[in-house]
């Protein structure tokens, strides 16, 4: 073990659409003389977009990495998508950082996205600063602002700085020696509480200590200003960044210890993947052990960030964020060498939209299968799947401009004009009451097998359980295998064809016979059985619902109502603050995904309706949706063992 005073420091930039992210971005990369001159977004001359639909559109749509150094200090700069669709990948990024910079523009104010990238950032409790962007603009109201920040992010923000001429282009950024400071370090520290109580001078360097103390535990959160597209501000922000992050120490371990966050494809179509070291060092040349998937990679080729370009490196060392070539069976979440506690693990949220895909010429299929399934590999969330008994193709998505970037993407990386229909909701099924199936040896089927099982409902929310109340001494271990793995099949559609859920199915009894049973029997036998005994049980349709917060004047309040009554949602709190008015529920993802549409207009922009999916549920309207299957129907005997 060694001990080294400075390593690479991994600092993200989060914010809403549109609050100037990406301008800041290329602005400190200037500032700390990467490039040459600033980009713009509006003529698409930006270091981090690289799409052309982020160029045209004028957002972020993946995570981009650059590196610029700081007092000799590395820094890896990542920029982050800002459409709430991207979410995920925002939440892929965040495991692998250090400390954030959180941008809020001083026009448009805290939005839905904003709190969203608060409450992730608060539950990694990652050290953050808040950038008050766009100051120039006519009708900004800075205090209006600051108020919104600590009534609904964090009353500990610290306000390092104050301006004058605001809303023109004559913006002024100065200093500001805040009481405000000194009442919120007096909350956190008792030295400081003592002295302001006392009345007695706090000296300036104590007070900068403190701050850079509570800053790195995420306790309070120094608040910067300025105009990104004038090049106000960014310097002193870059300051304050230099002040409260780079003056980490870290022990050095010598066992390789990784995170895979991200996974790109290079113009051979061949993996790279991005991988956080936390321990250790990963070689080039080297093979190392993959511990999520018990297997041996070799490492063909090796690059880091450093000042803006990638370069070869033979070692990519701790702390620092490593671009590893050769590694194809490698996904994203994958842990390459020692799994240890400084490691965050990534659950794969779920999606609950789906969308169908279909090239404009057939002859350009092969092509979207081959790119899709790239493209799922670099996202796990779109989960794209082929229809076997149609070659329908179907993606999974979270919202509308995900549509625009897969046939940005196609269109203009492959030359694939598809077009994807309009979403349709994921729905389940649940058993509605006990169920249960017997089919006997040779009843009516080839297989040379005897399976009894026995469904019934579980609270929702358990999702999907097995277990075998026949004896392994009885039946081997191979065919109870192959009863489990027919049951987990089978339940990927059910009656309505929609994945059955929350119930408990257990095999019951069986017959077999020593001479002609087999694994492959039972295993096709099982559905049949499985779908006889939920036809017994009936199911009922689960809807995916959020969970919303919607704040907006209570000047709105009734038109708010009406219209959560017509999404069928359930309110559940009300709550006045001021002139606002927060409304906290549930409802349906079917009617409420286009809502903060709806929501912009009326109030103009100022109303915000955070969602987050918070399970399935019964649904409390009349629902009869159903899905078209994608193998056949075990129910139809004939025709399912024909194909089988």
């Amino acid at each position: 073990m060694k001990e080294r005073n400075h390593r690479p420091i991994n600092l993200g930039i989060f914010a809403h659409v549109d609050a100037g992210k990406t301008t800041i971005t290329e602005n400190i990369l200037y500032n700390a003389g990467v490039i040459n001159s600033v980009g713009r977004v509006d003529s698409g001359t930006t270091q981090t977009d690289s799409m052309e639909l982020e160029r045209r559109r004028g957002i972020s749509i993946k995570s981009s990495t650059t590196s610029l150094h700081i007092n000799e200090i590395k820094v890896n700069l990542v920029d982050t998508p800002g459409h709430i669709d991207f979410i995920a990948e925002v939440e892929r990024v965040l495991n692998v950082l250090d400390c954030a910079i959180l941008v809020i523009s001083g026009k448009e104010g805290i939005q839905s996205q904003t709190k969203v990238l608060w409450k992730a950032l608060r539950n990694l409790n990652m050290p953050t600063i808040i950038f008050i962007n766009k100051l120039d603009r006519v009708g900004t109201n800075l205090d209006e602002v600051v108020s919104k920040i600590r009534s609904q992010l964090s009353s500990n923000i610290l306000l390092m700085q104050g301006c004058t001429n605001e809303g023109t282009s004559d913006l002024t950024i100065k200093s500001l020696n805040s009481n405000d400071t000194i009442e919120v370090l007096a909350e956190l520290d008792e030295e400081i509480l003592a002295n302001f109580i006392s009345g007695e001078h706090i000296d300036s360097n104590k007070i900068v200590e403190k701050i850079t103390e509570y800053s790195q535990k995420a306790q309070c959160y120094p608040t910067y200003l300025g105009s990104a597209l004038l090049g106000i501000g960014v310097s002193e922000l870059l300051e304050g960044v230099t002040n409260h992050f780079l003056v980490k120490k870290e022990t050095e371990t010598d066992e390789l210890s990784g995170l895979v966050f991200k996974i790109d494809t290079d113009n051979d179509n061949s993996k790279i993947a991005y991988v956080r070291i936390f321990g250790g060092a990963i070689l080039n040349r080297s093979e190392v052990h993959v511990s999520t998937k018990d297997i041996v990679l070799k490492v063909k080729n090796l690059k880091v960030f450093n000042n803006g370009k990638l370069v070869r490196v033979d070692a990519v060392y701790q702390g620092d964020i490593a671009i590893v070539y050769g590694f194809e069976d490698i996904e994203i979440g994958d842990i390459i060498g020692k799994k240890t506690d400084k490691i965050r693990t990534y659950k794969i949220p779920m999606t609950t939209l789906c969308s169908k895909v279909m090239p404009k010429s057939k002859a350009d299929l092969p092509t979207l299968v081959r790119v899709l399934t790239e493209l799922s590999l670099q996202d796990p969330l779109l989960d794209f799947k082929i229809n076997p008994l149609n070659n329908e193709l179907s993606v999974n998505i979270i919202g509308q401009i995900q549509i625009e970037v897969i046939k940005s993407l196609l269109l203009e990386n492959h030359d694939v004009d598809v077009e994807l229909l309009t979403p349709e909701v994921i729905y389940k099924e649940r058993p509605n009451k006990i169920g249960s199936s017997l089919i006997k040896f040779k009843d009516d089927h080839p297989y040379p097998a005897q399976i009894e099982l026995k469904i019934e409902p579980l609270p929702i929310g358990s999702g999907i359980k097995y277990k075998s109340n026949v004896s392994f001494g009885y039946i081997t271990s191979p065919l109870q295998k192959a009863v489990e793995d027919g049951v987990i099949s089978a339940a990927k559609e059910g009656l309505f064809g929609w994945e059955v859920t929350d119930c408990l199915v257990t095999f019951t009894s069986a017959y077999f016979n020593s001479v002609d049973s087999t694994a492959a029997a039972f295993r096709k036998l099982t559905p049949i059985v499985f779908m006889e005994a939920l036809i017994d049980a009936g199911t009922s349709i689960l809807e995916p619902r959020y969970k919303f917060e919607l704040t907006l004047n209570k000047d709105h309040i009734g038109k708010a109502m009406y219209d959560l009554q017509s999404m069928r949602a359930e309110v559940k709190e009300q709550n006045f603050n001021n002139e606002d008015v927060i409304i906290k529920g549930t409802v349906p993802v079917a009617t409420s995904s286009d809502y903060n549409i709806e929501l912009a207009t009326y109030t103009k922009g100022k109303g915000v309706f955070e969602n987050e999916f918070c399970g399935y549920s019964q649904s409390n309207g009349d629902i009869n949706k159903t899905r078209e299957r994608t193998t056949v129907n075990p129910i139809h005997r004939g025709l399912y063992i024909r194909s089988i």
